[in-house]
């Protein structure tokens, strides 16, 4: 006799189980699997096709990731998921207490509707960079003397400065929440204003986010071989001498390159490495063409030079403020990464920066980057509205609440840097 055909239903479309061992063996770009939310997922054949980046994903593959996942996406993108769920772990996903605690604050945001941009702070955003390229237009071009052109070369390297926060805000999907119209404003913003690729920055900042601090993972992390943050970072190949001699000079190399090189390598690299060369070498010639038509107006020959370098110097403080607020703190390998979960590892290799009030626009919301890194999607503005709850949720979890002041945060880099010399100096001396 046949049983019952709602018996024959559930048997049919009970879910396929898989162990943790079962999984992981899937990990490689040609064979993906993931976990999110207890669920098991082949998404090898959305690895090429992901616009984060293949490395994204490939980074994660045959490991948990749900709260990676939830980060970088908007809740309606779990309906895509199903297409590619192949069955359930078995036993059910384990989440710890400060990770459930951390998912419901999530949650509690998104139903709180602070995932939304009000548009009265787009508008304020956008009327600072308007200001701030009337200013320097005018200043160069009518500037009656050598020190009024010279403020306005101050308010162009803002203006770039500033227009390269927006373009952060644009390919973050904190502005608009179509991919299309995020890119395309991310675009003009940091490739044509600001000088920077924007294919190439949303592959590699994407990576950095979920990769924060992880060694031969984060490129936002040193600049192999002029800094290392992490004795882990220099050891994890064989070097020469001309790289201790690096190793040795770092502490003083690293302001010059962050306020001088750094800028010239971004506009080199984010060509070079981009996912979209042609793209991203367009907009950022755009962004040269009107540098020069600007300063061609300028009739001293040293005084054009004087104007580019003060706006570059000025802008590339942006370097420094991008730097601060990580490198003080600990580098990972990636098995590190999964034990700790997203929420603690985000915690622990990220710092904020406290500034009074009036200075929040010049940081562009990167004074929150414990807050920004736990919720990527989050508009700038609704960063510090967060923060209580955020530092009250790390405190209550046992995890570090890490803010220091600008000043104080460069020199606790230096102090990092001047202590990474010495342990790897020191490994060596044993090895010899």
């Amino acid at each position: 006799m046949c049983p019952p055909a709602s018996e024959c239903r559930a048997a049919f479309s009970k879910p396929k189980l898989y162990s943790l061992d079962e999984v992981s063996k899937h990990a490689t770009p040609d064979d993906a699997w993931v976990i999110i939310d207890g669920k098991v997922h082949d998404v090898t054949s959305w690895i090429p096709k992901h616009p984060g980046g293949s490395q994204l994903i490939a980074a994660f593959a045959g490991k948990e990731c749900s709260d990676e996942f939830a980060a970088f996406h908007f809740p309606k993108t779990y309906l895509y998921l199903k297409s590619y769920q192949i069955g359930e772990l078995k036993d059910g996903a384990r989440v710890s207490e400060k990770d459930k605690a951390y998912r419901e604050l999530r949650g509690n945001l998104w139903a709180r509707g602070l995932f939304d941009i009000e548009p009265w702070f787009l508008a304020c955003c956008m009327l600072r960079l308007l200001a701030f390229a009337s200013a320097a237009f005018g200043l160069i071009l009518c500037g009656s003397n050598f020190y009024v052109r010279a403020i306005g070369a101050v308010c162009l390297g803002l203006f770039e400065q500033q227009s390269l926060f927006m373009a952060h805000d644009f390919l973050h999907r904190a502005v608009f929440k179509t991919r299309g119209a995020a890119f395309w404003a991310g675009w003009f913003t940091g490739s044509v204003c600001g000088g920077v690729g924007a294919a190439w920055w949303k592959r590699d900042h994407f990576m950095h986010h979920a990769l924060t601090n992880v060694v031969d993972a984060d490129p936002s992390a040193g600049a192999d071989p002029f800094v290392f943050i992490d004795s882990k970072q220099f050891h994890s190949k064989r070097r020469g001498a001309f790289e201790y001699f690096l190793l040795r000079m770092q502490p003083w190399l690293f302001f010059p390159l962050c306020l001088i090189f750094g800028r010239f390598n971004l506009h080199i690299l984010s060509i070079l490495a981009s996912p979209a060369k042609l793209l991203d070498a367009s907009g950022i010639s755009l962004y040269f063409v009107w540098n020069y038509l600007l300063l061609s107006q300028v009739g001293d020959s040293g005084e054009r030079v004087f104007i580019w370098l003060v706006a570059h110097v000025v802008c590339s403080v942006l370097h420094l403020q991008l730097s601060v607020a990580h490198l003080p703190t600990h580098m990972w390998f990636q098995e590190d990464l999964h034990h700790k979960g997203f929420f603690g590892h985000q915690v622990v290799t990220s710092m904020n920066i406290m500034c009074a009030r009036c200075e929040h626009w010049f940081h562009g919301g990167l004074e929150y980057q414990i807050e920004h890194h736990l919720f990527p999607l989050l508009p700038r503005n609704k960063l510090g509205h967060i923060a209580p709850e955020v530092k009250k949720l790390v405190k209550d979890s046992s995890l570090p609440y890490r803010s220091e002041d600008f000043l104080q945060a460069n020199v606790s880099c230096y102090k990092m840097l001047q202590s990474v010399t010495g342990d790897c100096l020191r490994q060596r001396s044993k090895v010899l």
